[in-house]
């Protein structure tokens, strides 16, 4: 993930000012209503296009796929980090993660806890909690932009001389972009949803048995 996602993702995390109790029961920011840390629906499945164009403009892409359930506290998430397939498997309930390296066919034990960072990394701060929105400076709501089948609503903004737009539908992001110029130019990074269902797979959130625990 490029620098610029991390930056965006912390701040938005920086925003909910006290983020720590994420994972409770406990409400971690009284605007917020008890709930609305999670997913706005019960299961689903969303694949995305991520592209980051580097400084001379050339483009590298990922897929990374978000699957859920009970509103986000079982989540799998795959991605590529440096060329390597890597799904991150966490339950909540269960008291259960696991990080799975695909092409070694091994897992490691994880802490559960960690879901509520994986979950926020792809939720989407919304009309039902516009009070994010206000930690912003000139933040404007633009027009609803149709992604993957669903009218999300988008919102965007400027900091020092670096634009997002964000937008998503019942909680979960399905669009998100950043620039400094022109989007899909030099230094500018994307993730865009490009299908989306409410049907999972089953053993969703199992580690497959071929795979085998590593040793290090």
């Amino acid at each position: 993930m490029s620098s610029n996602w991390t930056k965006l993702f912390m701040m938005a995390a920086l925003a909910l000012i006290t983020c720590t109790g994420c994972g409770d029961d406990e409400n971690p920011d009284p605007m917020v209503p008890v709930g609305e840390w999670l997913y706005g629906i019960k299961t689903g499945k969303v694949t995305y296009l991520q592209t980051v164009w580097n400084s001379t403009g050339s483009s590298t892409t990922y897929n990374p796929v978000l699957t859920f359930d009970d509103y986000g506290k079982r989540i799998r998430v795959e991605l590529q980090d440096d060329g390597d397939e890597v799904i991150y498997i966490f339950d909540e309930t269960a008291q259960k993660g696991y990080i799975l390296m695909v092409e070694t066919k091994t897992y490691m034990e994880a802490p559960y806890v960690s879901a509520a960072g994986i979950r926020l990394r792809f939720m989407y701060y919304g009309d039902d909690l516009n009070s994010l929105w206000g930690y912003y400076p000139n933040y404007t709501k633009k027009a609803n932009k149709t992604v993957a089948g669903k009218s999300c609503s988008v919102y965007s903004w400027s900091e020092s001389g670096e634009t997002v737009e964000w937008g998503g539908w019942s909680r979960i992001t399905f669009w998100l972009q950043d620039y400094t110029s022109t989007p899909g130019t030099a230094n500018s990074a994307r993730l865009e949803a490009t299908s989306f269902t409410e049907t999972i797979p089953a053993n969703s959130f199992a580690v497959p048995s071929d795979y085998s625990e590593a040793t290090y």
